[in-house]
C-alpha cells in the first residue's frame, strides 16, 4: 500500500496500529517516548508516522494536566445521577485548576473491553473512572502507562488508586435512624451481583452492626440481595413485602432503588410514609423533590471529586499517594421516613 495516498487527517491512532500490526498502545508509547515496546517495533511505528505524515494532537501548555473521565454505561438512567453530579464537581474543580477534562466511555465485558481512542492520545495526562467498572477496563487501562484513579470505587480485592466511600457507615447511619424511630421489622433491599458485590457486602454489613445492636431478629425474606434490573428490584419488593404483616419500613442501597421502590409501592395502593417508611443512600439531587422526598445519607461529591483530583496530581508527579476513605455523610431527614405506629 502507498501509505503517502492515505489522507493524514483523517487518519487515527488506530489507524497507524493497524497499517504497523500492533496495538494502539503501542502506538502511544512510541509517540510519547514511553517504555513498553522494542526498537524495533518504536522504529516501525514511527517510520509508518513518518511516512503518512499523521501527527497526533500537541499539548498546548506543559503546566495544564488533561483529565478524561470515564463514565459507567451499565447503568440506568437514574443511577447515573449520582455520576452526573459527580461530573459537576468535577468540571468546577478542574475549572479553578484550569485542567482540561474529557468525558469518555469505556465498554467491558466477555473478557476484553473497548476504550476511546482520546485515551491513546498523546494529551491525557490522567484518568478518572467512576464506580466499579468492569475488570477488564481497568486491565487495560494499566497497559496505557497512564495514572489512573478510581472514585467511588468497592472493590476490596484490588490495589487501583481510588476513593473509596464508606458506606458501611453510612447504612449503619441509615437503619441505625429507623430503629431509633421504632422500626424493628426492616427490610433490606439490595445487589449481590458480579458489578455490585463489595458495595452491597458494605451497606449489608452496616445494616445487620445496627440490626444487632438492637438485638433485632428479621425473617428470611426481609432480606433482599437479586436487584439488578427494575424488574428484579419489584421482584425483590414483592418477595419482602410476604409474611402476616407487611415490614414497617424498607432500607435500599440507593437513593434509586429508593425512588424506584416507592412508585412501585404507590402502584400497589401502598402509601410512603403512612403504611411504610423508605430510605435510601447518596442523596442525589432529585431526592428532596421527589413525593414524598427522600430521607437518605448524603455522599458528599464535591469532597470526593476534590480528593480524587489529589490523588491524581500527587500519581502525575510521581509523589507517594495511597487509596482514600470518604467519611460517610449525615443524615438528610425528610419525608419518606415517619415514626413507627404500632
Amino acid at each position: 500500500m502507498d501509505l503517502k495516498v492515505l489522507d493524514a487527517k483523517k487518519l487515527t491512532i488506530k489507524d497507524i496500529a493497524r497499517l504497523a500490526n500492533v496495538s494502539t498502545s503501542a502506538v502511544s508509547f512510541a509517540i510519547n517516548g514511553k517504555k513498553g515496546i522494542s526498537s524495533d517495533t518504536r522504529k516501525q511505528i514511527l517510520d509508518i508516522i513518518d511516512r503518512t505524515n499523521y501527527r497526533p494532537a500537541l499539548r498546548v501548555q506543559r503546566n495544564m494536566y488533561s483529565i478524561a473521565v470515564l463514565f459507567r454505561d451499565d447503568l440506568h438512567p437514574l443511577e447515573q445521577m449520582f455520576y452526573f453530579e459527580l461530573n459537576e464537581n468535577m468540571l468546577n474543580i478542574c475549572g479553578e485548576l484550569r485542567y482540561s477534562l474529557i468525558v469518555s466511555h469505556a465498554f467491558g465485558g466477555e473478557n476484553s473491553s473497548i476504550l476511546s481512542e482520546v485515551l491513546y492520545s498523546c494529551n491525557i495526562d490522567g484518568i478518572i473512572v467512576y464506580g466499579n467498572a468492569e475488570p477488564e477496563i481497568f486491565s487495560d487501562l494499566k497497559k496505557l502507562s497512564v495514572p489512573v484513579v478510581a472514585l467511588d470505587y468497592s472493590r476490596r480485592d484490588d490495589d487501583l488508586l481510588s476513593v473509596r466511600v464508606d458506606y458501611s457507615k453510612a447504612a449503619y447511619i441509615a437503619a441505625n435512624y429507623l430503629i431509633e424511630l421504632g422500626h424493628r421489622d426492616i427490610a433490606y433491599i439490595g445487589n449481590d451481583g458480579k458489578a455490585m458485590h463489595d458495595f452491597n457486602m458494605l451497606t449489608f454489613s452496616g445494616f445487620q452492626a445496627a440490626t444487632m445492636e438492637h438485638s433485632i431478629t428479621l425473617a428470611t425474606n426481609r432480606i433482599q440481595f437479586g436487584v439488578f434490573d427494575e424488574k428484579s428490584l419489584y421482584a425483590s419488593i414483592d418477595n419482602a413485602l410476604q409474611g402476616t404483616v407487611m415490614p414497617s419500613a424498607l432500607f435500599c442501597t440507593t437513593d434509586s432503588y429508593a425512588i424506584h421502590t416507592i412508585r412501585y409501592l404507590y402502584s400497589k395502593n401502598i402509601r410512603v410514609p403512612d403504611d411504610i417508611s423508605v430510605i435510601g443512600i447518596d442523596d442525589i439531587s432529585i431526592s428532596k423533590y421527589f413525593i414524598p422526598s427522600l430521607t437518605t445519607v448524603h455522599i458528599d461529591r464535591g469532597e470526593m471529586g476534590r480528593l480524587g483530583i489529589e490523588l491524581l496530581q500527587k500519581k502525575i508527579r510521581n509523589e507517594p499517594c495511597e487509596s482514600v476513605t470518604l467519611p460517610s455523610g449525615q443524615l438528610e431527614m425528610r419525608e419518606s421516613v415517619a415514626p413507627y405506629k404500632k
